[in-house]
């Protein structure tokens, strides 16, 4: 309980202090974070990816980029249509320093200057990990490692999460709506 609350404090406080500056890009030339499902369709069939797993609320497929694994999109269903709330792109294992540094350099390209940069002991969400973050109070991107002797292919991927905040927590919600209630 403790984890998610801290994550929480920090985006809000990492946005708030965000606000002032420009508005950061809701996608590249792949995606677009509020994009509807046929829009997203579309572009994964003009890059020809192969899908990994399909649901209604989720789509991973295999990506164009040769040090990526698989990219994983979540949508959110509104009532007027279903919208793109978040990309996850999962990089290849092992990753490496140099690997990290490439993919933050093109992201402070795109991005600008990252809003908050948690080194190794640094971010509460483990001792290990790494995270560099950028965000608007709109759209949260975060660049994520894990840096382990042993790495876990289950769960030390680096990884670019791209999220817009506000249908985040549509499907936050609807989450916790569909969870079945305890008597």
């Amino acid at each position: 309980m403790r984890a998610p609350l801290l994550t929480l404090l920090a985006v809000a406080a990492i946005a708030t202090s965000a606000l002032a500056g420009k508005p950061l890009p809701r996608g590249d030339d792949h995606f677009q974070l509020g994009m509807t499902r046929p829009e997203l369709d579309l572009q994964v069939m003009k890059r020809r990816l192969q899908t990994l797993s399909v649901g209604r609320n989720n789509l991973a497929v295999s990506s164009d980029d040769d040090a990526v694994e698989f990219e994983r999109y979540v949508i959110v269903p509104l009532k007027q249509k279903d919208l793109l709330a978040e990309v996850l792109i999962a990089y290849r294992l092992p990753h490496t320093r140099a690997g990290f540094d490439s993919v933050r350099s093109a992201l402070v390209a795109t991005l600008g200057s990252p809003a908050e940069h948690l080194a190794p002991g640094e971010d509460p969400a483990g001792i290990d990990r790494e995270t560099v973050s950028w965000t608007d109070g709109s759209v949260l991107v975060r660049l994520t490692a894990r840096w382990t002797e042993f790495p876990d292919p289950q769960s030390d991927r680096m990884t670019v999460t791209w999220s817009d905040i506000r249908l985040r927590q549509a499907v936050l919600a609807n989450q916790h709506a569909a969870k079945p209630k305890s008597k």
